[in-house]
């Protein structure tokens, strides 16, 4: 009873270690799903950095190209108007005058007043005309405005600014070309310090994105990648055209502004790590079960063993005392019960070597040693060995033996385990008065022999599972210790054979083994 008991014990812990291992699998679950969820955070905020930094970087490109147009206008304007007052360039205005006249910034030159208009160059447009008439009338104009830069349709960049005049305003500008705004942005991406010089410096100007468009409108300048996910926009003041201006980060520049750069994804690495430890809990999982399940055999085998040992002890104790006591009545009586002895003892003798070829089979290969046999003589040897059991159930025996059979090299305790073991298994599995057929014969430089039964069969779904340790057919009522049809196949397959089951002639099974006899 203790190994029942042990076995029944067992199951409350192997349901306590798969609730720990289910447990171990939630834990790293979690875990994992913790590790993307901060790897994510953690990227949103190298992200959310980046794109500040993107807009930090169009809002001092924007900052540093208004400087730089302001210092350019000034010196246009200044050339302008003394152009337009008849002055020629590097001239002085007066003898007490030490200023020298800039160059005109471009052919088209104009001064508009209330009165009127004068330009050099070309014609000004009406509607140009009236919007710059329109910053005299400004009331909310200072009397030196500062110059100011505007993209007219159809006429081009216009630099203007607002004179004073004794008892009245003038706007004095010129049309400027398109290199007056991109030669000043492509000077700014050039030397300008865009991001902290700390971090990446003006070398990483080659790098960022910017381009600056009119909203709405054409695009002015461009310059770097023409996409990332890290973008920023700023935009010029009205008095500077109103562009906007688009500052792109590429994630290569990230290490330089971020700390580690931008943390990589951690899926394929946290899925690999709960796929593993997944694997490694069903494994064990099913280690355990197939661990319960050899608990349960080996219960199951050593109560059959005890309950097998114990039929043929009795019988082998019942008899001996009988003629140790003397109760005989007479001799054919006191060789009965001696044949019964011998009988169970060597029934005995055979459940032992199976547990003992069982044993040696799990840690160690099985030797073979091979000799010249008859393998006539040896199945009529072995049958004659095991008549007395087959007849203690009214069951016959028949060898048939395709002659000639040659003396064969073979393994001949391994043929006679094979043989008794198909012959107590078709004993244990047959009805009373059957007749147990064997067949010996020389097939193809082998030994096959079979042995077939006059029993239930066996079902095809089962063949494969017969020759596996411990294993019985559902709703078998016969004892034994599951181990014969193993044995056999082990030592078949150490022999280089094979075993195979098919049905009989009749109702019952036929078990055919073929043992090289080459080697």
């Amino acid at each position: 009873m203790t190994p029942l008991t042990s076995s029944a014990a067992k199951v409350p812990r192997s349901a306590l270690v798969v609730v720990l291992l289910t447990l171990i699998v939630l834990v790293t679950a979690a875990l994992t799903w913790e590790a993307v969820a901060s790897a994510r955070r953690a990227r949103a905020i190298a992200e959310g950095v980046l794109r500040d930094y993107a807009m930090v970087t169009a809002v001092q490109f924007a900052r540093e190209s208004e400087a730089r147009i302001d210092v350019k206008l000034v010196t246009a304007l200044d050339g302008t108007r003394h152009a337009l007052q008849g002055h020629d360039s590097g001239t002085r205005l007066a003898p007490h005058d030490d200023c020298k006249c800039p160059a005109p910034p471009s052919s088209l030159l104009f001064r508009i007043t209330r009165a009127g208009v004068t330009a050099t160059g070309g014609t000004v447009p009406d509607a140009l005309v009236a919007d710059l008439r329109a910053d005299l009338d400004d009331p909310g104009s200072p009397p030196h405005t500062r110059p100011r830069l505007r993209v007219h349709p159809g006429f081009g960049l216009v630099a203007s600014q607002v004179d004073s005049r004794p008892g009245d305003r003038v706007v004095i500008g010129f049309l400027a070309p398109e290199g007056f705004l991109t030669d000043t942005f492509a000077s700014v991406l050039t030397d300008a310090s865009l991001l902290p010089g700390t971090l990446a410096g003006v070398e990483s100007n080659r790098s960022i994105g910017i381009r600056v468009a009119a909203v709405g409108g054409r695009t002015w300048f461009t310059a770097g990648p023409p996409t990332s996910p890290f973008t920023g926009s700023a935009s010029l003041t009205p008095r500077h055209a109103g562009l906007r201006v688009d500052a792109a980060i590429p994630a290569d520049l990230a290490p330089a502004l971020v700390i580690g750069g931008l943390p990589a994804s951690r899926w394929p690495f946290a899925a690999g790590l709960l796929l593993l430890s997944i694997g490694l809990v069903t494994a064990a999982a099913l280690q355990l079960r197939r661990e319960i399940r050899f608990t349960r055999a080996r219960a199951d085998f050593v109560s059959s063993v005890s309950h097998e040992l114990r039929t043929p002890l009795a019988q082998i104790r019942l008899f001996g005392e009988t003629l140790v006591l003397g109760r005989v009545r007479s001799r054919e009586e006191e060789q009965r019960a001696a044949a019964v002895i011998v009988q169970e003892a060597r029934r005995l003798s055979q459940m032992v070597d199976n547990i003992l070829l069982f044993s040696r089979a799990g840690r160690e290969s099985l030797p073979i040693r091979r000799v010249a046999v008859d393998a006539d003589a040896l199945a009529t040897e072995v049958i004659e060995v095991f008549r007395p059991q087959a007849v203690s159930k009214q069951m016959s025996v028949e060898l048939t033996v395709d002659r000639p059979v040659p003396s064969l090299t073979i393994d001949p305790d391994a043929a006679r385990q094979v043989l008794l073991n198909l012959l107590d298994n078709a004993v244990k599995y047959g009805p009373r008065g059957q007749t147990i057929r064997v067949g010996v014969a020389a097939r193809d430089g082998s030994l096959a022999m079979s042995v077939e039964d006059e029993g239930p069969g066996i079902a095809p779904a089962d063949r494969a599972h017969i020759w596996e340790p411990f294993w019985r057919a559902s709703g078998s009522a016969e004892g034994g210790s599951g181990l014969g049809l193993a044995i056999v196949r082990e030592l078949v397959t150490r022999h280089g054979g094979q075993a195979s089951v098919e049905p009989g002639a009749g109702a019952g099974a036929k078990f055919t083994v073929l043992l090289d006899a080459t080697a």
